[in-house]
């Protein structure tokens, strides 16, 4: 009889601030019916969690594959030099000694 069980790695979505991250957490074994194709049964063995920023998100991608990758959040247009702030800040840095 054949195996009627895949396994695939487990990633749980990391958040902080405006990007996250999938960080492994274990594994899953995942039975189908050969018939219909469909999952019966899945077996998660999770070692580990995040502790801070975990949404609750947990992904399962086949062994081999790679992570999606991570989300960088938009960075804010730069401000136009400004002149008078550029001499306040080479002023604090003559008198402060930096």
């Amino acid at each position: 009889m054949a195996d009627n069980s895949t396994v695939h790695q487990v990633l749980a979505r990391y958040r902080f601030r405006s990007s996250y991250s999938w960080e492994l957490i274990g594994r899953v074994r995942y039975e189908y019916d050969p018939a219909t194709g469909l999952i019966l049964a899945s077996h998660a063995l999770l070692k580990t969690l995040p502790v801070g920023g975990f949404d609750g998100y947990v992904m399962g991608l086949p062994l081999d594959a790679a992570p999606p990758s991570r989300q960088q959040p938009k960075r804010p247009a730069q401000l136009a030099d400004d002149a008078e702030a550029t001499q306040d800040q080479e002023l604090y840095n003559s008198l402060y000694g930096f």
